[in-house]
């Protein structure tokens, strides 16, 4: 993980920029969605307000961990990957490299999504 993520790295200001260009580019109002929101968040708003000074998000995020705890209608103690349902988890490896992680979370969230809308279909 260190080696991916210490290859051919850009200064953070430049990284920044361009995460927020991407993030505009993208359709729809964007979403911070995270796992764990609260440490992931707080990175990302930070580097916001210190290299671009805004946020496309604004002040907010979703928890994964707190949506499947509303999903399965469990605890939020209980609402941890191990215990959520398989079908909602990626096949692929948990690398602990950063964009590995990042496409992760996006599959699982996206699976989460998936099944609450076929929850609510009559």
């Amino acid at each position: 993980a260190w080696e991916r993520c210490t290859h051919d790295p850009q200064p953070p200001a430049e990284a920044m920029e361009g995460y927020v260009r991407w993030v505009d580019a993208l359709p729809g109002t964007p979403v911070f969605v995270a796992y764990p929101a609260v440490f992931d968040f707080s990175f990302i708003n930070y580097y916001l307000a210190r290299f671009v000074r805004r946020s496309p998000f604004g002040f907010s995020a979703l928890d994964v961990r707190s949506y499947a705890m509303a999903l399965t209608g469990s605890s939020f103690g209980a609402a941890t990957k191990s215990r959520m349902p398989a079908e909602w988890l990626p096949d692929r490896p948990h690398t602990h490299v950063a964009l590995d992680d990042a496409l992760e979370q996006g599959e699982w969230f996206c699976r989460m999504l998936i099944a609450s809308r076929e929850r609510r279909q009559p």
